[in-house]
């Protein structure tokens, strides 16, 4: 599948964050079967498989920076629900630990991944932890960067507010302050 849902400005931009860090991702969007959803994710390099997974709000260029700085691997890095070039899901009336860990099963599949070392930040950290509780087989090593949406106290609810489709491109549009000058 080629990516459908990224527009041609978003891509530019990854692809530009990746070449800052000399790395040149090939981006795919594949259609999974269980659940029914369309994910976006880019890959670099080649040899034991990494899957990394970003926070809320961010995309797979976010960790650019870490993949680059890493031994040789297959870096697998996946746009999450309504980020970067994956589809929106409507979450009402779902188990989200269910549905991020049918997800990810779904998504290894497809790719032919048996198991896979899983890097996490924050929200992804989160769901990483639910793929290796609930399907430790496929999990060879977990690393959680930051700390996870859930252990400051964010209900699961408040996290299915935050994925409605439209909600993360809405945060990502809003203003931003100005960058902080250190004194020199």
């Amino acid at each position: 599948m080629s990516d459908r849902t990224a527009g041609p400005a978003f891509l530019e931009a990854e692809a530009r964050v990746f070449a800052s860090w000399s790395l040149t991702p090939r981006g795919r969007t594949l259609q999974l079967r269980k659940p029914e959803f369309q994910v976006r994710t880019v890959e670099v390099g080649a040899g034991e498989p990494a899957l990394f997974l970003h926070g809320f709000s961010l995309c797979t260029a976010h960790l650019a920076s870490l993949i680059s700085a890493l031994p040789p691997a297959r870096c697998i890095a996946v746009d999450q629900p309504g980020h970067g070039g994956s589809g929106s899901v409507d979450y009402s009336r779902v188990d989200l630990r269910r549905w991020f860990t049918d997800m990810l099963i779904s998504f290894m599949d497809e790719l032919g991944l048996q198991s896979t070392h899983v890097i996490g930040h924050s929200q992804g950290a989160m769901i990483g932890m639910w793929l290796a509780l609930d399907a430790p087989e496929r999990v060879r090593s977990l690393v959680a960067i930051g700390t996870p949406a859930v252990a400051l106290g964010a209900q699961l609810d408040d996290l299915r507010l935050l994925a409605r489709p439209g909600i993360g491109r809405l945060m990502l549009a809003m203003p931003k302050p100005p960058p902080c000058i250190a004194p020199s």
